[in-house]
């Protein structure tokens, strides 16, 4: 595996030969499936809003820092340069949070230093806990955790979707605090979307029970597998359904399924997964119905054409090179 691919990759712009490169790499063994998600949590956790280091220019003063020999494997080169960046990140974060969080009212107990996790939009990240808990985290989102939790509380605070597989441990709940409400568990398997942009946010569970309450500890639901809540930040409304998991699911191995989802609904997907802006020159557009599974790695124009085999639209694409690519679908009614 070439040192530049992996970097491309994990850094968000690879083109479609480096996206197969690395992908084979990672199917060829378990091996190096944990190592490029070790790599891409290093890299998640160097991300801090503002740039710390630019990888890719600063390659080269780092390699001349850690003196490795020629013979040096490439993953082993790129585990050093992030975990190079990750410290600089560290120490910065570490200050940066302590004034956040007292901003926000944060109990005194937590502030201390908290890790962030960004993923960058248009990529999705793994990252294994100390205690076995995994969480996948989606494009756009944003995942903090204390540096030195209490002996007797796990705790995350969530922007964003995330899947969690929480390892069960007695006495010791596991807690994710996002805008409208907790969620408190001991082992269980669900996922959650609450990106600040969204009014309604959703639990959906897929193993184990969930126990919601909103800020002042009131409880919302106790849910059971295969139930979601919806909650309403403007409304402060809540509706509890029996939904199928599996879309809540896919999203971690790289597919978006839509069953008889607006287009409305699935634009914010869209663009956080290709990082691009929708807009549609008609709200009824909105209202076009699209079902249908989105593979990842496929071009959006191949996407954009899927669509419209389905859907009455047609629509114009505007690079940008500074900012996001805007994406204007029109109607052919």
């Amino acid at each position: 595996m070439e040192f530049e691919q992996l970097i491309e990759y994990i850094t968000g712009d690879p083109d479609e030969a480096t996206t197969t490169a690395v992908l084979e790499w990672i199917s060829a063994s378990e091996e190096n499936r944990k190592e490029f998600y070790r790599l891409k949590n290093i890299y998640a956790l160097s991300q801090s809003g503002s740039r710390v280091t630019e990888l890719r220019s600063d390659y080269f003063k780092v390699k001349e820092k850690l003196d490795f020999g020629s013979g040096e494997s490439p993953v082993r080169w790129l585990k050093e340069l992030l975990k190079y960046a990750a410290v600089i990140a560290f120490t910065l974060l570490s200050v940066y949070f302590i004034g956040q969080f007292r901003k926000n009212e944060i109990p005194r107990e937590y502030v201390s230093a908290y890790h962030q996790l960004t993923v960058p939009l248009g990529q999705i990240s793994e990252f294994i806990f100390a205690d076995g808990t995994r969480v996948w985290l989606n494009s756009g989102t944003t995942l903090r955790f204390p540096d030195n939790p209490q002996d007797s509380l796990r705790e995350v605070f969530l922007e964003g979707e995330a899947y969690f597989d929480v390892s069960k441990i007695k006495k010791r709940p596991f807690i994710v605090h996002t805008g409208p409400m907790d969620i408190r568990v001991l082992g269980t398997a669900f996922n959650v979307q609450c990106y600040p942009d969204m009014d309604k946010s959703e639990t959906t569970l897929v193993e184990g029970s969930l126990e919601i309450q909103n800020h002042k500890q009131e409880l919302l639901a106790m849910l059971k597998p295969g139930e979601q809540l919806k909650f309403s930040r403007s409304t402060l409304s809540r509706s509890l359904s029996r939904v199928d998991t599996a879309p809540y699911k896919a999203w971690r191995d790289g597919k978006l399924i839509f069953r008889d989802k607006s287009l409305g609904e699935i634009a914010g997907s869209l663009e956080r997964w290709y990082n691009v802006r929708i807009i549609f020159s008609d709200e009824k557009i909105k209202n076009y119905r699209f079902t249908g599974t989105i593979l990842k790695h496929k071009p959006f124009d191949q996407i954009l054409q899927a669509i419209r085999l389905t859907t009455p639209i047609r629509y114009q694409i505007r690079v940008h090179a500074e900012s996001s690519n805007e994406v204007t679908l029109y109607s052919r009614e």
